[in-house]
């Protein structure tokens, strides 16, 4: 199997976006979702997930070996944590 993909999550306060990118920096498969910023943080997650759904469902899906994930802070990365400003979802 070829893994010459990686997948990128960007959760910001205005929209969830995910792509499939090559090693070049092209976007082959892209996804995305309005955040719903103000509802509770199970509707934020379940947005996450759309999306995320969105690019598992690609059949590029199997050539992808590593994903990123940018999300607004503060980050715990120790802790595993995000506290966004701008999500109060999901804050604390």
């Amino acid at each position: 199997m070829q893994t010459d993909l990686v997948a990128a999550l960007d959760i910001g306060g205005t929209k969830i976006a995910g792509a499939l990118v090559d090693a070049e920096g092209r976007l082959l498969v892209r996804a995305q979702r309005p955040t719903p910023a103000h509802e509770d943080g199970d509707t934020v997650m379940r947005a996450v997930q759309e999306v995320v759904a969105e690019l598992t469902g690609s059949p590029l899906w199997e050539r992808t070996s590593a994903v990123g994930i940018g999300s607004a802070g503060p980050v715990d990365a120790s802790a595993g944590t995000v506290s966004p400003v701008n999500i109060p979802g999901w804050r604390g």
